[in-house]
């Protein structure tokens, strides 16, 4: 979806925020969006995999994560887009569902990257 729509994305990001798209740090299209999703995604599945450790010959100790249920996601204006993409995907790789607020000087990305994720993830999910 970010390599498809990567461009249309920083367009609108540039736009809002009012600088250039490396100063806004808006990846650079069309896989930037794509590969900030997909590492914060991937480092966050790591992490909640839980582990286990021989803590003696007759106890393993166990972590077991679990998904907080609802995350909430306040967006900054100054790097509306990146930090939506960080902050949704660390939260959905972990299992939550995601209620995010976009700046309101600087929403358009975050609103058009919802539409596109609507086609993809669950009715629910991540909720703009």
């Amino acid at each position: 979806m970010f390599r498809q729509h990567g461009a249309e994305l920083a367009a609108l990001e540039v736009r809002a925020i009012g600088c250039q798209a490396r100063k806004g740090n808006v990846p650079p299209p069309p896989g930037g969006l794509s590969f900030l999703w997909e590492r914060a995604a991937a480092a966050t599945l790591e992490a909640v995999t839980g582990r286990h450790v021989t803590l003696d010959p007759n106890t393993i100790g166990i972590t077991r994560r679990e998904p907080y249920g609802v995350v909430a996601a306040i967006v900054p204006f100054n790097s509306p887009l990146g930090m939506a993409c960080s902050k949704a995907s660390l939260a959905l790789a972990a299992g939550n569902t995601v209620v995010m607020k976009p700046p309101e000087q600087a929403s358009p990305a975050i609103l058009r990257m919802a539409e596109l994720m609507a086609g993809i993830l669950p009715p629910g999910t991540l909720n703009i």
